[in-house]
């Protein structure tokens, strides 16, 4: 089987199973014209949903990185720099909207911004607008489909074009995130 990040013999396609916060690396060659790829946590808990996201993110030539739930979210924003998330809404132990909230509030602090594009089965009036007010920066409907993440993509990475990921947060207080 083919070598994995860290030598970690990498899962068929027929056996998709990602391990949590696992980069499960760049698909392949960006094709010519097109931007760099981006980095991008996927936090869904939904197996389904999360390989959908995955080969979708992974199509477009965009390195991928998974979290289970908000906390593990946090946990992965603090560890590691990322373009752009794509956050669940309803997860458990910590969902969506908690964990934007806390993480802009210790953006603030830190004077940096992640795009965090809220992916949601809510699809009623009035869910967009609810995204976007606990801090999100855009919006998906599931199922998501590879036009709608592209097209979000391209917005997220209008939002911070020029300025490129910030340099990375060397002191992480786990009170801080969690409270």
């Amino acid at each position: 089987a083919a070598k994995g990040v860290g030598g970690r013999e990498r899962p068929k396609k027929a056996s998709f199973s990602p391990r949590r916060g696992e980069v499960l690396g760049i698909a392949g060659l960006v094709r010519s014209g097109r931007t760099q790829p981006l980095r991008i946590l996927v936090a869904e808990d939904n197996p389904v949903n999360q390989k959908v996201a995955i080969r979708i993110l992974e199509k477009l030539g965009h390195q991928v990185v998974l979290s289970q739930n908000g906390k593990e979210a946090l946990a992965q924003l603090n560890r590691q720099i990322f373009d752009v998330v794509l956050m669940d809404v309803q997860m458990p132990e910590m969902g969506g909207f908690e964990a934007t909230q806390r993480w802009r509030a210790r953006e603030k602090r830190l004077g940096r911004h992640t795009p965090i594009i809220a992916m949601t089965a809510h699809a009623m009036k009035g869910d967009r607008e609810r995204c976007l007010q606990s801090g999100m920066d855009d919006y998906l409907p599931k199922p998501i489909q590879a036009a709608q993440v592209e097209a979000a993509l391209t917005r997220a990475r209008e939002q911070v074009a020029g300025d490129g990921p910030t340099a990375p947060v060397n002191v992480f207080n786990a009170q801080d995130a969690l409270a």
